[in-house]
């Protein structure tokens, strides 16, 4: 992925918006100040499933759905192509080039599964939690899912280390305009955030929107090469109730730990 180009579409992007929110300074302030908080509070994660954590320890490498061959899914391979070059900014040549995807994570695992069980029902219950310091300079992120409903025409994923208003959804200014939605959207936030609706816990993002499309969690887009050994620091299973599946893991965990990669086990009691 060309980060550079992604930062020409940012500085595009980020003057229509902030045209757009002219007399809501303090408000992009106050957010921006935000994302850069929860950032530095949450961990970088990845929920899958064991198949997928097989793949990881095969080729020592976490892959895109265009490199193992899962494209056809969710919007088909030039849905996909079209969600990239519009929210990247130009169309990745290779599969090697598409983005691998994440989410931030409470950094206490069992609070983030109890309070947002999606993950795991959605992505699976393995958490790769990855090493902030190796992925900071090529990690962008933004609000909600990017390809849930168009989302990705209605907002710009900013770089982890200079979050931007832009990373809210807002105006499509590819097709359908309404400048309106953007302040909308601006307004809402905000006051979700002065009413402590909204805080570092990443989980209270999709309650404060009760379940609404596009707010579901903090999305993060990795870009350029995933490597176990170097990029992972650890692979923890969610124990929900799977004993041959546990032992499974277990077995995995001889490896990983060879690796220097720790594997918590996470269970639950009620």
């Amino acid at each position: 992925m060309d980060l550079r180009r992604l930062k020409e579409k940012q500085i595009a992007f980020s003057r229509l918006r902030h045209a757009e929110l002219s007399g809501m300074e303090r408000e992009i302030e106050e957010i921006e100040a935000f994302f850069s908080s929860l950032i530095d509070s949450c961990s970088f994660a990845t929920f899958l499933s064991m198949k997928a954590l097989k793949g990881v320890l095969s080729t020592g490498y976490y892959r895109s759905l265009q490199e193992l061959g899962l494209d056809k899914e969710m919007g088909g391979v030039e849905g996909r192509k079209r969600a990239a070059s519009i929210f990247f900014g130009y169309e990745p040549e290779s599969n090697s080039e598409y983005p691998k995807y994440g989410m931030l994570c409470h950094k206490k695992t069992a609070h983030h599964v109890i309070k947002d069980g999606n993950a795991t029902f959605q992505y699976g219950n393995i958490l790769i939690t990855w090493k902030k310091d190796s992925l900071m300079e090529r990690t962008t992120i933004s609000v909600g899912n990017s390809l849930n409903f168009g989302q990705f025409m209605h907002k710009c994923p900013s770089l982890v280390t200079s979050p931007s208003i832009s990373m809210l959804p807002g105006t499509n200014y590819y097709d359908l305009r309404s400048p309106a939605l953007s302040k909308r959207e601006v307004l809402h936030f905000h006051s979700l955030l002065s009413s402590s609706a909204i805080t570092v816990d990443p989980t209270t993002l999709g309650n404060a929107y009760d379940g609404r499309p596009g707010f579901e969690y903090y999305e993060l887009q990795f870009h350029g090469a995933m490597k176990a050994k170097r990029d992972v620091e650890s692979i923890s299973y969610i124990d929900e109730g799977d004993e041959e599946e546990k032992m499974e893991f277990q077995e995995l965990a001889i490896e990983l730990n060879r690796m220097g990669i720790e594997t918590p086990v996470v269970s639950f009691s009620f």
